[in-house]
């Protein structure tokens, strides 16, 4: 069986040689791509971690007592960062301890994001005087305030409404001409349906399964 074996090998040692250079070759290419996909990938992060989210401001067209009016919203856009789940127990344990509290299990987590806001608003309405107290009442779509003074103590309602909108999109890591292929990062995109709402922070993290 050995000088079977021994006399294919030397009949066609050509060919043996030939499949393995190609399984050489196809392996040390495949560890090469893989070794490279990470550099980039830990590039992609150091330059998300090193700036900041973008804050911008859009115009939207609504209809307000049957005319058309420009209200300005602000949108916020942000690079995502990419983690193994190793590194995200590591850099984001409070993330993975809010992930575990939600009852969900991290392995089948695809994606995180936190988002900071805050809500400024100038308000001007009119008081209403009685004998003991001075009252008022302010309603717009966003907002409504409420409340009362005796001279001791004031009472104080409150309640904010908002809708955000987040799209996630691909920035092409390729162009030519009306062509783009590959990925070269992966942004974040939320708009605030209240004008009066700013974003604080914001941050965008994939997980790599």
């Amino acid at each position: 069986m050995t000088t079977l074996i021994i006399s294919i090998l030397k009949k066609y040692w050509y060919w043996a040689a030939l499949i393995g250079s190609a399984i050489t070759i196809y392996l040390l290419s495949s560890d090469i791509k893989a070794k490279k996909a990470e550099i980039s990938r830990k590039t992609s992060n150091i330059e998300t971690l090193n700036t900041d989210f973008t804050s911008y401001v859009t115009d939207t067209k609504v209809v307000i007592a049957g005319k058309d009016t420009i209200i300005k919203r602000n949108a916020a856009k942000v690079s995502s960062l990419t983690y193994t789940l190793d590194e995200f127990k590591r850099y984001k344990p409070e993330a993975e301890q809010t992930i575990n509290d939600m009852g969900l299990k991290l392995k089948n987590v695809v994606s995180v994001a936190n988002i900071g806001t805050q809500t400024t608003q100038q308000i001007i309405t009119p008081t209403i005087k009685t004998d003991s107290t001075t009252c008022f009442s302010y309603i717009d779509s966003f907002i409504s305030v409420a409340g009362c003074s005796d001279g001791k103590k004031t009472t104080l309602y409150y309640a904010s409404k908002d809708s955000l909108t987040t799209v996630v999109n691909t920035i092409p890591k390729h162009k030519f001409l009306w062509w783009s292929w590959g990925v070269k990062a992966i942004n974040l995109n939320i708009l605030s349906k209240n004008p009066n709402t700013t974003f604080t922070y914001l941050n965008y993290i994939e997980l790599k399964k």
